[in-house]
């Protein structure tokens, strides 16, 4: 038999030579199969054939689809392998007992050296044997070994029933030939310009076996190089299998489709084939100043086209899905329909990786909970003291890794789940915030929310079983309610996906094994994507259609009015070879594709330049996402280099955010206008809310001690942290954390001692030891002081015991030193809802009073416990020689100590001290003499930062209420005219404020 080769210069997929040829079959009743490079090319194809009125009698398709159904009639019963058996089969055969152990890595499996070997058994299997013996030396002992294992798995997938794509095309040609019935089907090869070496040897061994047509359509410059590449390589193999090879007399082209005379002039000047163009306008450069200006700019080009009169419009990128982002929607907001075609990695699709995701935590918590014992850690100890060692013990040493549950979190608020989004968000707050969560409530949780749609529930179920392909399954009416197509593809994906690994291996996987396995099938099967938006029908003012390069290469010459080319920097559209492991192997083996890539390049870009009539824009952004000024691509400086001056240029900047963001391309219309403020000044309402807060019903503001001490150390830092907090988004173990902690434990402390009747030094500490224990081994269920303060690491752990001896130290140095006086209320609240305002001030407050000390007389001292190590200094008011001038540096134990007569009749104020607890424990604050004199003999061994009312010029402790309460009065005044400017009192004022570059920062 024979190989003909037909030629025209045309460059389409079918030019005259390829029509002219199955015009001659079919006058001779033969059938043709006409064998083009892609499904994108065939419909192209099928369209040139019913221009010519051509249509019974032709089957055009591509070489993996035709080959299939023709071994599924001719070949040995087994099946031809998708993506998916290959790959799963090459774990199988490369990982064996370290997969099924769990641990890959210790093989040396890894997905990378995976692919190498798929791709190798795949595609070029049987021509591997003859490759390698002839590159010899040339291989390292690596290669060599990718080379064995690739044909030990062909032979692995043969075993299964399976043949490789390579097998399917070195078989089927001697199977036809072995059929007289299906040998007489004419076939004719069309529209190549890119082949690898198993399909050039598929359609030389055609050429040998049944005969074949070559129709080579190649532009006759450096355009068409890629095309006698191909057509070179055919006929080598076709030689090989000794076919005669023919030359057909060329084809005459059919007349140029009627084109501007700029493009006309382009066509015939690119890649030197001709002088210098003259500028007309059918070419425009489009110039974007950055990324974020290009979707607008772009978007403004299609709906100048659209008011022009353009019906059709080929946008061309490298990128089609973000060109799909990010374009169509601005485009369909101007009248303009939008379709897009792509194919790309299931394993990068977003319903793919979040229901992965999800399977993964899912599964590791329950491993987790299959092995937690922080729950019963405390069970059987002696006591508290050995109830706390065994629960820091087990919380240091359980598994959190799962702790937040981000990703089952994530899964949860998609669309694919079906639940209401403010569920989702409650219990992912309430996750994030318990440190002391287990992986059994967080599968009770899943179950419990998962009722609510009966999908999430049966996946949840199957999840449990291990059964993901059933899980996955049970996810699709969801996908289905939502309408999410791509998703329902995720999902039919990684079923088909885990139908492949799971009857490999069965239940022997591990989760972690299994996903790894999963991850690599499922990052070689490719899904086809090809999304609509937009008005159709009457209402539309023109259609897009978004492709890449290889398949807007199909598009008939002339065939659109304007083509618009994307992204043309060096970087989004660079020419180079690639080089990674498969095809610097394939190299040297001698199966590297015959076109090089510079070719297929300059061939495509051809065929989009040839494609419109009408115009032509080309796009680029001179600068990148980090602002660096970017090169244009090849491509780019070729067009530029066929002119006499530059070409009409339209250029848009980055200067308009809102403009360019907006799907409309319009600034946005104003809803109202706030006249300018002066720097650090609230007003109207907005200064009223600054002091509402957001749990206290009415209009009435209620502020706390916390507000006002926060405020008069500075506005700023108040307005940041009180006014518009942002709230922790996980527990962290922060000291806020630990004080709440030490707050919970000294109360608890204080009322067992003072139900027991007793406040001795030595009881006390034994008391506090017991409280703390039962704290720290209650910690697991989340119930009292310990709830959120669980430790996870060493470090933390570390921090719970120092707390506890710093909580001693203060009891041994503190208590009792308070001479006469003895604990009686503990962590009063006052001013919340349900409770009787309190005023002060001239405004309602509230806050809760650590703790208050009585003696016989009814005279109360206000303790205030603070963490931190300045030994009681920090709280050490400044002296004054006016007290109507003095400004309390710390306000909140003598606003405590002014209300208490509210909050506990018949007690009367004469101290407002801070009680320190950090490694050097003390007292400090303001109380009246007899009181502060007490203490400097009671204070063991260290003087109190305790001063009198003459310290800041005061007659009583009454005045130094007063005059406290004067300046918050002043303080609640400035909140409520809105001031917040910096204005910090001192350096403890900007430790851990949230305005880390405040110009007013004191560091030291």
């Amino acid at each position: 038999m024979a190989l003909t080769v037909v030629r025209d210069t045309e460059g389409a997929v079918l030019g005259p030579a390829a029509l002219t040829a199955v015009t001659e079959a079919l006058a001779e009743h033969r059938p043709v199969t006409v064998i083009v490079p892609s499904m994108r090319a065939a419909l192209d194809a099928r369209r040139t054939l019913a221009r010519a009125g051509i249509g019974v009698g032709v089957d055009v398709t591509c070489p993996v689809p035709w080959a299939d159904a023709l071994w599924g009639r001719l070949g040995d019963g087994t099946a031809l392998a998708r993506g998916a058996d290959v790959t799963a089969t090459a774990w199988k055969v490369l990982g064996g007992n370290a997969l099924m152990d769990g641990r890959p890595e210790s093989a040396g499996v890894y997905p990378g050296y995976v692919d190498v070997v798929a791709t190798l058994a795949g595609t070029f299997s049987a021509q591997l044997p003859a490759a390698v013996a002839a590159a010899g030396d040339a291989l390292s002992p690596q290669q060599r070994d990718a080379c064995t294992m690739a044909l030990a798995l062909a032979d692995a997938l043969v075993a299964r029933g399976i043949s490789t794509r390579s097998r399917v095309f070195e078989e089927l040609p001697d199977a036809l030939a072995a059929h007289p019935g299906e040998a007489l089907c004419a076939l004719v090869a069309a529209g190549w310009e890119d082949l690898d070496a198993s399909q050039a040897r598929l359609f030389g061994r055609l050429a040998a076996r049944v005969g074949l047509t070559w129709a080579a359509s190649a532009h006759p410059g450096a355009a068409g190089d890629a095309a006698r590449a191909c057509e070179a390589a055919v006929a080598s193999e076709a030689a090989l299998a000794d076919a005669s090879v023919s030359e057909a007399p060329a084809r005459a082209a059919v007349p140029a489709p009627p084109r501007s005379p700029e493009l006309q002039a382009l066509l015939g000047s690119v890649f030197g084939g001709g002088g210098a163009v003259e500028p007309t306008g059918s070419v425009r450069l489009l110039e974007a100043a950055g990324p974020e200006a290009e979707p607008e700019l772009v978007a403004r080009e299609l709906a100048r086209l659209a008011e022009a009169g353009a019906e059709r419009v080929l946008l061309v990128t490298r990128d089609p899905r973000e060109v799909w982002r990010t374009v169509s929607p601005k485009a369909s907001n101007r009248g303009i329909a939008v379709r897009a075609s792509w194919v790309e990695p299931a394993s990068d699709l977003r319903a793919t990786r979040q229901f992965l995701a999800f399977v993964e935590q899912l599964s590791a918590i329950a491993a987790a909970a299959s092995q937690w014992r922080l729950d019963r850690a405390a069970e059987g100890a002696p006591d508290a003291a050995a109830a706390a060692e065994e629960v820091l013990s087990a919380s240091v040493e359980a598994d959190r890794s799962w702790w937040p549950p981000r990703a089952v979190t994530d899964f949860l608020l998609s669309e694919l789940s079906g639940l209401p989004r403010d569920i989702v968000f409650s219990l992912d707050a309430a996750w994030r915030q318990n440190r002391a969560l287990s992986p059994a409530a967080v599968l009770s949780d899943v179950a419990r929310v998962a009722t609510q749609s009966e999908p999430l529930a049966r996946t949840v179920e199957l999840v449990a079983a291990g059964d993901w392909a059933g899980a996955a399954r049970a996810l699709r009416p969801n996908a289905q309610t939502a309408r999410d197509r791509e998703a329902h593809q995720a999902l039919c994906a990684v079923e088909d996906a885990c139908v492949a690994v799971d009857g490999l291996f069965g239940d022997g996987l591990d989760p972690h094994a299994r996903l790894t396995v999963l991850a690599s099938v499922l990052s070689r099967m490719g899904v086809a994507r090809s999304p609509e938006r937009g008005r159709y029908g009457e209402a539309q003012r023109c259609t897009v259609e978004i492709l890449d390069p290889a398949r807007a290469a199909s598009t008939p010459p002339g065939s659109v009015e304007d083509v618009l080319l994307c992204g043309q920097t060096a970087a989004e559209d660079p020419i180079s070879a690639p080089h990674d492991a498969v095809h610097g192997l394939l190299g040297l083996l001698g199966l590297a594709r015959p076109a090089a890539p510079d070719a297929v390049a300059r061939a495509r870009a051809w065929h989009v330049w040839a494609a419109p009539t009408h115009g032509l824009a080309v796009e680029r952004s001179l600068r990148d996402a980090s602002a660096e000024a970017t090169h244009p691509s090849p491509l780019f400086a070729e067009l530029l280099s066929c002119y006499r001056e530059r070409p009409e240029t339209v250029t848009l900047g980055e200067e308009r955010v809102s403009k360019n963001l907006s799907p409309q391309g319009r600034e946005p219309e104003p809803s109202g206008f706030v006249p300018p403020l002066e720097v650090g000044t609230l007003s109207g309402r907005a200064a009223h809310l600054a002091v509402m807060r957001s749990d206290v019903a009415g209009d009435v503001p209620v502020v706390s001690a916390t507000d006002l001490e926060t405020y008069l150390g500075c506005p700023r830092r108040w307005f940041l942290e009180r006014a518009v907090p942002a709230d922790r988004l996980d527990a962290d173990f922060s000291g806020l954390d630990r004080g709440s902690f030490a707050h919970g434990v000294l109360e608890r402390t204080g009322r067992e001692l003072q139900a027991q009747g007793s406040f001795e030094r030595g009881l006390a500490g034994d008391v506090l030891s017991r409280v703390f224990d039962g704290a720290v081994a209650s910690a697991p269920t989340g119930q009292g002081p310990a709830a959120g303060f669980m430790p996870h690491s060493v470090s933390e752990e570390s921090q719970v015991r120092h707390l506890k001896d710093q909580l001693l130290a203060t009891l041994d140095r503190n208590e009792g030193s308070f001479v006469g006086f003895t604990p009686r209320l503990f962590e009063q609240t006052f001013g919340n809802p349900g409770q009787d305002p309190v005023t002060y001030a001239g405004v309602r407050v509230r806050g809760t009073i650590d703790r208050v000390d009585v003696d016989a007389r009814g005279r109360a001292a206000v303790i205030d416990y603070k963490s931190g190590n300045s030994g009681g200094s920090r709280y050490r008011p400044e002296a004054a020689d006016d007290l109507s001038s003095w400004v309390p540096g710390n306000i909140q134990a003598l606003l405590y100590a002014r209300v208490l007569p509210q909050v506990a009749p018949g007690l009367d104020p004469v101290a407002a001290v801070y009680l320190t607890t950090g490694d050097d424990p003390g007292v400090g604050g303001m109380a009246e003499r007899g009181f502060a004199e007490s203490m400097e003999g009671a204070y063991r061994g260290k003087t109190p930062n305790v001063v009198t009312p003459d310290h800041v010029a005061a007659a009583s402790f009454e005045d130094v209420l007063a005059r406290a309460e004067e300046v918050a009065a002043e303080a609640v005044a400035s909140m409520a005219a809105g001031h917040v400017e910096p204005r910090p009192r001192d350096r403890w004022a900007c430790m851990g404020c949230p305005a880390v570059a405040c110009e007013k920062r004191i560091d030291r």
